[in-house]
């Protein structure tokens, strides 16, 4: 990460599974806050928030964001909702409301989880590009960044028990 800031060389971490794993279920708030705090400590410029299984609900975007906002500043977070339950238009648009204006989507909605059966693609890009330009953040501006940005490295980081901590441990 040193030598990444040093060369003006941004980079982007992931925070997958931050609604709910396939594997332990749903994830704490305040865990993906402790991931996220540890990425934006770490050098990430960016952090994008993953929905990775699709079964996130604004609600629970919300509530998650709310407690990653604590930590890490609104304007370093980015989305990442699939599409399974028909629910990452809805997502965008509960993120667009708490002030998150970076979202990622693929094309015409391909894609899935490898690690999570049945999982589909993230929103597909038209669908973004069409809903986000007509949307209004809570300061009134205008929301107009989409999809990937060209030249940032990604970190992926899952929540993992062991990166923060161990199974019962403390993040």
């Amino acid at each position: 990460m040193k030598a990444t800031a040093a060369s003006g060389i941004a980079v982007r971490g992931y925070v997958s599974c931050a609604i709910a794993c396939p594997y332990e279920g749903a994830i704490a708030p305040e865990q993906v806050a402790c991931v996220a705090e540890r990425l934006f400590q770490m050098g990430c410029n960016e952090i994008s928030l993953g929905d990775t299984v699709g079964v996130g609900t604004p609600g629970g975007v919300q509530a998650m964001l709310a407690a990653v906002a604590q930590r890490v500043p609104i304007g370093k977070l980015a989305g990442h909702y699939h599409d399974t339950y028909g629910q990452a238009i809805a997502n965008v648009y509960a993120s667009l409301e708490v002030g998150i204006e970076t979202f990622d989507s693929s094309v015409s909605g391909l894609g899935g989880c490898a690690y999570a059966k049945g999982a589909t693609g993230q929103r597909g890009d038209r669908g973004c590009r069409l809903f986000a330009p007509r949307s209004r953040n809570r300061d009134g501006r205008r929301s107009r960044r989409t999809g990937r940005r060209r030249g940032v490295h990604r970190l992926q980081v899952g929540v993992a028990r062991r990166f923060a901590g161990g199974a019962r441990g403390a993040c």
